[in-house]
């Protein structure tokens, strides 16, 4: 499995006098757990990047059911899609605890852009590692079954934690079983079903609020090759759990 170094942290990729160039230009907002940075359908298309603490993204079936998509964490970029293409917000995002966020306006992103080039070509790669990586959760809801969808979206996660994917060393990952039903879209009884089948095959412990891989290069083997292509993961400092309906 190919490592990403993010799929959402395009600015600190930048030469570091780039990156203080764009700071420069960011003003700071607070941010209380559960406030929201913007709604689905807002056309502020300001950009965000995370300085301290996390957030999430999230969207609602008409039915009121939750998708989690994504946690961002710290460096994390927000609202850059909007930034480019001028059009309202497709996702929500909030708060998880306090967090502070830098804020770019369109305007001085856009000077930016014309001062330093190396700042388009840096959202081009991660626009393509993005892409890449949504047709490989496209693939896996459409052609894979809920056990090997769950057990793929548990090793993407142990690979960004995990400096060694050929491990045989205990992984534990902070995810709970709700926010797993959240990312696949189906009830936490059935991702409670497939865990315990999981268990019972030896790959992993169940633990309150936790996961623990017990052997990353078993899983690996299990459920990597699925699909026939190579995966792609983002390489964060924590993990960020993205989900198969991306």
């Amino acid at each position: 499995m190919k490592k990403l170094k993010s799929l959402t942290n395009w600015i600190d990729t930048l030469p570091p006098e780039i990156v203080g160039e764009i700071h420069k230009c960011m003003t700071t907002r607070e941010f209380c757990n559960k406030e929201v940075v913007y709604r689905v359908g807002q056309t502020d298309n300001d950009l965000y990047q995370i300085f301290e603490g996390k957030c999430r993204a999230f969207d609602y079936a008409y039915d009121g059911k939750e998708l989690l998509l994504m946690h961002l964490q710290k460096g994390d970029c927000i609202g850059d899609i909007g930034l480019i293409d001028g059009l309202p917000e497709v996702i929500t995002v909030e708060a998880v605890g306090q967090v502070t966020l830098g804020v770019l306006k369109k305007h001085d992103f856009d000077e930016l852009c014309t001062r330093y080039t190396e700042i388009l070509r840096a959202l081009l790669l991660q626009m393509c590692g993005r892409l890449r990586f949504c047709l490989t959760m496209y693939k896996d809801a459409t052609m894979l079954t809920l056990r090997q969808r769950l057990a793929r979206i548990l090793h993407r996660s142990a690979v960004t934690k995990s400096q060694d994917q050929n491990s045989d060393k205990p992984l534990s990952l902070d995810i709970s079983q709700l926010d797993l039903s959240r990312m696949l879209g189906v009830t936490r009884q059935s991702v409670s079903k497939e865990l315990k089948n999981l268990a019972n095959d030896g790959l992993i412990e169940i633990q309150r609020g936790k996961i623990v891989i017990n052997n990353l290069a078993t899983l690996q083997s299990t459920y990597e090759n699925l699909v026939g292509d190579e995966q792609v993961v983002p390489d964060y400092d924590e993990p960020s759990y993205v989900s198969s309906r991306l």
